[in-house]
């Protein structure tokens, strides 16, 4: 039977401490439990109040029940047969209670009851009734707290804390953020692909990290304002730390958050030649599909191009004469007879077109209708209208040059060739084709008013987070966090105080340009060098270890093996 991860069945924020600015209804007993919380979300859609006091309830007094015994430690995780109680508490009097259901097993249906009577429906009921075997070790208390811890400081750092919030605000505008940001959070939480334990220590540091660290660090120097700016670099998935960046880190959540918004992602390999074939293919008509969803496109481009083409140079008012695009079906010809063309009589300044020819009529097509289908986008360019008479007189000279010059492509499928085309009505727009090669010099008056556009000086580009002091962490405030990208490389440092001068954010700026080439030249030359050192015998028969260490706050040294997806993967150090 397929086993079924473990999810998520409710979340909820509450503070014991809050208090109804209102005054109590006698009727309502429990408005001030209700007061107490500030978001609620569960996998069902509609949980009653009573339920969701009775969860919250249950909470707050297996932690009351705790302190009694151990005051400075609170519970914070119960386990039952098939769920798992989180109790997390990021700020003074705030919790953040979790309940997950553990991964599960259906077990086989029972053999069907071959009894006669009150036996069969006892084994009808039975059936229905699906059993589970519950694995206890799907997850681990300490990832699921640093998951929530995380997505805390994540809302912190977007938002700002909880009390800061309250004391600001106001209660009504916390359980609004709290609704926008951990509705979201919530169900977009995977407990089992967050399983990686190393995830949940902090963020891998760079191989080079030491050596790439004395750049970063020399490059601080030189610009003394970044001292207090926690300048780092991201080189995906990994960080390089500066000495102010591990001495003062600004939020644990801001690596993650910065390359989530920028989207850093690895080179992705190079194709293989038509001689050499990918190791990594999975499938052998891999190459014979992509090959022909090529052609397949290809061709759809270029008989789009052919359709753009056909229309940009056909002519609307045509489209009413017999024999026009009708490739020589539905109007016989007779031989030795000469063809007929029509005509059209003017009367005075007005225009009629031949009623019949060769004693057909003539079928009346709607030239309003047909001009609007031919100009739309793409097709072709309406040219600006002068004089009525300038573009009759040009467009009847350009429609005679090119009908004496039409070649048919296929002996089957002639094009009659009519006398000149009539010289179009007033109320019938022309429509051109667009010419790309040739273009127009601009007037006078047009070169002195347009003016070159200065090209703006590059610069930082910069996003707003929260922050909060070293010695004050719930009293958060907004900063800017300004960053750079050069190719899979990204610096980020917070916005220095005071802001400098444009002159010096000019020379920042390509200086921090010029420290992300000068590293990624570092870890070409390292990855070179790697390819280059020849592999011996010990090399290849001797395992590769998988180690994870946590080197500083947030911050790892993982091995590229190491993965900790293992119920059983965690060992403390003494």
């Amino acid at each position: 039977m397929s086993r079924l991860p473990p999810a998520l069945l409710y979340l909820t924020i509450y503070n014991p401490s809050l208090r109804l600015s209102d005054p109590v209804p006698d009727d309502d007993e429990d408005a001030e439990e209700q007061a107490h919380i500030l978001f609620y979300t569960s996998r069902e859609r509609a949980v009653s109040r009573d339920r969701m006091l009775r969860q919250v309830g249950l909470a707050k007094a297996l932690i009351n029940f705790s302190e009694m015994f151990v005051p400075e430690d609170a519970c914070d995780n119960v386990h039952s047969q098939s769920r798992r109680m989180l109790m997390v508490s990021p700020e003074p009097g705030f919790w953040i209670h979790a309940c997950i259901e553990v991964a599960k097993t259906p077990r086989p249906p029972p053999p069907a009851n071959k009894g006669k009577g009150k036996d069969k429906g006892k084994g009808k009921s039975a059936e229905r009734s699906v059993v589970y075997d519950y694995h206890d070790g799907s997850v681990h208390d300490l990832a699921l707290r640093a998951q929530v811890l995380r997505g805390y400081e994540e809302f912190k750092l977007t938002h700002g804390s909880f009390t800061s919030i309250l004391d600001t605000l106001g209660q009504q505008a916390l359980e609004l953020q709290l609704e926008r940001f951990f509705t979201v959070w919530a169900w977009m939480w995977d407990i089992q692909e967050d399983a990686e334990f190393s995830s949940c220590l902090g963020v891998p540091l760079h191989p080079l990290y030491k050596s790439i660290g004395l750049v970063l660090d020399d490059f601080v120097l030189d610009h003394p304002f970044l001292k207090n700016c926690a300048p780092f670099v991201l080189a995906y998935p990994h960080i390089i730390p500066s000495t102010n960046y591990t001495t003062h880190p600004p939020s644990s959540a801001l690596p993650f958050y910065v390359r989530s918004r920028l989207r850093i992602t690895p080179t992705p390999p190079q194709p293989a030649t038509p001689s050499e074939h990918s190791p990594t293919t999975s499938k052998p008509g891999t190459d014979i599909l992509v090959s022909s969803m090529n052609a397949t496109r290809e061709a759809m481009e270029a008989t789009g191009q052919a359709f753009v083409a056909i229309g940009a140079s056909m002519d609307v008012r045509k489209w009413s004469w017999p024999g026009y695009l009708t490739f020589n079906k539905g109007t016989p010809r007779k031989a030795g007879a000469q063809e007929q063309q029509p005509t059209d009589v003017e009367k005075g300044s007005e225009k009629v077109p031949a009623e019949s020819v060769a004693g057909e009529p003539v079928p009346r097509v709607d030239r309003d209708s047909l001009h609007e289908a031919m100009s739309t986008d793409g097709i072709g360019a309406h040219h600006e209208e002068e004089t009525v008479g300038e573009e009759n007189a040009s467009s009847t000279d350009s429609e005679s040059a090119s009908e004496t010059g039409e070649i048919t492509a296929d002996a089957d499928v002639t094009l009659p060739t009519p006398d000149p085309s009539p010289p179009a009505s007033p109320s019938t727009p022309i429509v051109h084709p667009p010419n790309l090669n040739v273009t127009s010099p601009p007037s006078p008056s047009s070169s002195q008013s347009t003016l070159p556009v200065p090209v703006p000086a590059p610069s930082f580009r910069a996003f707003s987070l929260q922050f909060s002091p070293h010695d004050d962490p719930l009293a958060t405030a907004q900063r800017r966090v300004l960053y750079i990208t050069k190719d899979q490389l990204a610096l980020a440092f917070l916005e220095p105080t005071p802001t400098t001068s444009d002159d010096d954010s000019a020379a920042l700026y390509q200086a921090s340009s010029a420290l992300l080439a000068n590293i990624q030249g570092l870890i070409d030359h390292d990855e070179a060098s790697a390819i280059e050192t020849p592999l011996t015998a010990a090399k290849i028969l001797q395992p590769k270890d998988k180690y994870v260490i946590m080197a500083g706050k947030d911050t790892t040294v993982t091995s590229a093996e190491f993965s900790s997806h293992s119920s059983t993967y965690l060992t403390e150090a003494s």
